[in-house]
């Protein structure tokens, strides 16, 4: 028994966490558009989410999204941006937008980035 869980200890420790969590700006940007156009193939096409060349992308995408929300949802707590009604959809794009009119904050920590075009597409009025 004690050479078991010291082979369970051993292998959790060597095997270490699954994937780091993209923080730069580009993977961020790049998780965002593979979402954007597995949706697009889904929503135009009738493909499934669940089919085997979209399951990557909406996983991508759903990232996006929790990350762009998480961020959202702090900079609501204070005070800094008004909630919009559309806010998941009017985030999405402006997350889009930002990365493709500020390309040199892809090598930035993605943080900076969606919070400055969270600002910029969520004032308060």
């Amino acid at each position: 028994m004690k050479y078991l869980v010291s082979f369970f200890a051993v292998t959790l420790l060597w095997a270490g966490p699954a994937q780091a969590d993209p923080t730069k700006g580009e993977v961020l940007f790049k998780y965002c558009r593979s979402g954007k156009e597995t949706a697009d193939r889904v929503y135009k096409n009738g493909e499934l989410f669940s089919s085997p060349g979209n399951l990557r992308g909406t996983k991508k995408g759903i990232y996006c999204i929790g990350y762009i929300q998480a961020v959202e949802d702090d900079l609501m707590e204070k005070g800094e941006i008004c909630h919009s009604k559309y806010s998941a959809k009017a985030s999405f794009k402006a997350i889009l937008n930002y990365f493709e009119t500020h390309p040199e904050l892809a090598k930035d920590n993605a943080r900076i980035a969606v919070t400055a075009a969270l600002k910029e597409t969520h004032r308060c009025q």
